[in-house]
């Protein structure tokens, strides 16, 4: 039973380094842009997670120990300086729909736009309870994410994890072991510092940074669909499909994977590349940078996705031609790599000869029915396969190839789908495919980005047709052009 002491421990738990993070996007983010306020609050939860583990791990470094006060203090000054700067040099947080007042949209918009937001407040609520009042679920969250975090937390210290056969060496005196001691301790800091708060270790509480996880993926999509030309209606209309996908939902409520953090992270680090490729402002590069730098030090499959990023900057900075022919390289080398390399070379924590690399057809049909039949993903992948098909089709019968920021979104995504058909496809790990104990929780990682370029995609086709069926040329990049098109204040005349 949760009391209401232990509400203002979590309270104050989850609203700290949210605090501290908001503080400082809000201080780093350009002054006017549309949707700020849900930008600041949905990427200052990511990065002031991300600054609290980073903090956490930086006082065990030093020999420190993890009690409250210790790991208080550098938070509280942090978060007083970025006060006291707001204070000295005040900047406006923006207008909550970015200068779009709801009484300016159709009545009919402003009532489909309050069901969607209560739809998804409800389900947040919902899953606030639920995780509130379910132990600690078995299966990985159980097995190896959070037997580091009772143990850092009952030891207030970063006691080694290591090997089976380590330990057993050892005989246990001085170290632990799980499943999986070298996975990335992100998370189970997180559920440490949960614990800390709370003053012990309950394996329900500490899991509630998963449902403000939720609520921050719903805040900065909304916010980067409102500056990539979305009309408000359209942001929330996207926002719902995240925050209604089965897999977000599964492992919101059986909290304590670490897969829907990626993949939030992930979606971060997409959304705001884009805007840089768009801009080049560094404000949207640092953004994306701490959020894709982020992505390997909450699973070892993120250190795939940050390379993603690789292409995409090829992409964007470079013609086709020498992007084909660097790719082309890449692949190259990375084959030659697999076959040259020692049985016993690690990548991102495996062995490639555990990995057994050769091609395993018979899990393609698994990967197929997982995302077009089973119902993991709702329509999410019947939708981007749609605006795929439309988008080319519209390329090629009008001339006009994506825009670049739209091709190096792209070219991210492309490349770390086709990593993960590499995975499943070529390695050992096709037997989680066939399954389906492992495809749908790493391509979990890649959801919510795959549905923001759905947006993006959706954007461009609604432009460049209806453009087109006015005689009118199409603005460059889908900016303004879709934002006239999708949001009335934008409207000419």
């Amino acid at each position: 039973m949760t009391t209401a002491m232990d509400t203002l421990r979590v309270l104050a738990a989850l609203g700290l380094p949210w605090l501290l993070g908001a503080l400082a996007v809000h201080r780093l983010v350009a002054p006017a842009l549309p949707g700020r306020r849900a930008l600041v609050l949905g990427y200052g939860f990511l990065l002031g997670v991300l600054a609290l583990t980073l903090c956490m791990r930086a006082l065990d470094h030093l020999g420190l120990p993890l009690r409250v006060p210790v790991v208080l203090a550098p938070l509280l000054l942090l978060t007083l300086a970025l006060g006291v700067l707001q204070w000295w040099r005040p900047r406006a947080f923006g207008a909550a729909l970015g200068g779009v007042g709801p009484g300016t949209l159709p009545r009919w918009q402003r009532l489909l736009m309050a069901l969607l937001v209560a739809a998804v407040a409800l389900r947040l609520a919902g899953f606030w309870l639920e995780v509130s009042w379910r132990p600690l679920f078995p299966w990985d969250a159980y097995m190896h994410w959070a037997t580091k975090a009772k143990v850092w937390a009952e030891a207030q210290a970063l006691l080694p994890f290591v090997s089976y056969d380590d330990w057993l060496a050892a005989d246990g005196a001085g170290v632990y072991t799980d499943n999986h001691p070298d996975y990335p301790i992100t998370t189970p800091l997180l559920q440490t510092w949960m614990a800390l708060l709370l003053g012990r270790f309950d394996d329900a509480l500490v899991n509630l940074p998963w449902v403000a996880l939720l609520g921050a993926a719903v805040l900065l999509l909304f916010a980067q669909a409102r500056r990539a030309g979305a009309g408000p209606l359209a942001a929330v209309v996207f926002c719902y499909l995240l925050a209604s996908m089965p897999m977000v939902n599964l492992q919101t409520a059986l909290a304590g994977y670490a897969d829907v953090f990626l993949g939030v992270f992930y979606l971060a680090a997409v959304a705001a590349f884009y805007h840089w490729s768009q801009t080049r402002d560094w404000r949207d590069g640092l953004l994306a940078l701490a959020c894709a730098a982020a992505c390997p030090l909450i699973k070892n499959e993120g250190l795939f996705w940050l390379l993603s990023f690789g292409p995409a900057l090829a992409v964007r900075s470079l013609p086709w031609r020498w992007s084909l022919a660097l790719l082309a390289s890449a692949v190259a080398l990375g084959v030659a790599a697999l076959l040259l390399a020692p049985a016993d070379t690690s990548l991102a924590g495996h062995t490639l000869a555990r990995l057994d690399v050769h091609l395993r057809a018979e899990a393609l049909q698994p990967l197929l029915e997982s995302w077009f039949v089973h119902a993991n993903w709702h329509l999410l992948f019947w939708l981007l396969a749609a605006l795929l098909a439309a988008s080319l089709g519209l390329a090629g019968v009008m001339r006009r190839a994506w825009p670049p920021s739209l091709a190096a979104v792209g070219a991210a995504l492309g490349t770390a789908v086709a990593l993960f058909l590499v995975l499943f496809l070529f390695t050992g790990y096709a037997g989680g495919a066939m399954r389906h104990t492992a495809d749908n929780r790493i391509m979990l990682q890649l959801a919510p980005a795959l549905l923001f370029f759905c947006l993006l995609l959706w954007l461009w086709v609604y432009q460049l047709s209806a453009k087109t069926v006015a005689g009118e040329t199409p603005a460059p990049d889908g900016g303004i052009g879709a934002r006239a098109l999708l949001d009335p204040s934008q409207s000419p005349g």
